[in-house]
């Protein structure tokens, strides 16, 4: 089942108790959202059992000065809702809880760029999307980065190297990025990123950094590649968006 347009907007306007005067904004966080569902049933993995739908979208929205944060973290929760009702009424399997990551820039053609993509199971088996609060979900990484041009890498090893030569576990093809740039480490769920005396540095919310800890939401800047650190939490207020400008 796919909602009609209407509905969305419909939708919306309810969601958002009419308080948004502009319907050109209502269009846009309706166009959003359709092409949400779009990308939903474009990226489907059908196997002889199951249709597997995509769990992770990354959202880069064109900077608009009639659309402040406010306005998208709240989209963001009506998205949420929408995306798990798409799930649950086609009866689609997802590798684990829906993750939505959005991004304000101006460095951006269209109005906006909708990606998504797929958890990856340590045990190749899908989950049936459930109540957040009543879910309990094994063996999907707890942690990614999201870079502005789309990708995402799940954190899956206990230390991941990022930089320009094949070996990394990451690999960034750009000049600006040093051959062995950074690298992340994991231990009791506490995410830190080291700089490995990179030529151009990096950077966490703007600040050189030699050695941090990673928190929800943080944007990691090495050379002119940006990206933004996801993690999966159990406490749903935390599952909301983070909102950043990648500079």
């Amino acid at each position: 089942m796919t909602p009609s347009f209407k509905n969305i907007e419909d939708s919306i306007k309810n969601f958002f108790e009419n308080r948004i005067s502009y319907s050109s904004v209502v269009k846009l966080l309706a166009d959003l959202s359709n092409e949400l569902s779009n990308s939903i049933r474009a990226n489907l993995y059908i196997t002889d059992k199951n249709r597997i739908a995509p769990n992770i979208f990354h959202v880069t929205v064109k900077e608009d000065n009639s659309i402040g944060q406010d306005i998208l973290e709240k989209w963001t929760k009506f998205a949420y809702t929408f995306i798990n009702e798409i799930i649950s009424e086609n009866a689609y399997k997802v590798n684990g809880p829906v993750k939505i990551n959005i991004i304000q820039t101006a460095d951006l053609e269209t109005r906006f760029k909708i990606t998504s993509n797929f958890s990856a199971l340590h045990s190749g088996r899908t989950i049936s999307l459930q109540n957040e609060e009543e879910s309990e979900v094994r063996g999907y990484s707890t942690a990614h980065l999201f870079f502005i041009e789309g990708n995402h890498f799940d954190l899956l090893q206990d230390q991941t190297s990022i930089g320009r030569d094949e070996k990394n576990n990451i690999v960034l093809d750009n000049l600006r990025i040093s051959r062995f740039h950074a690298r992340i480490y994991k231990e009791n769920d506490i995410y830190r990123i080291i700089d490995n005396n990179s030529t151009l540095g990096t950077y966490v919310n703007g600040n050189k950094i030699r050695s941090h800890t990673l928190k929800n939401g943080d944007v990691i800047r090495m050379g002119d590649v940006s990206a933004v650190f996801s993690i999966d939490q159990d406490n749903s207020d935390n599952r909301n968006i983070m909102t950043k400008q990648l500079g």
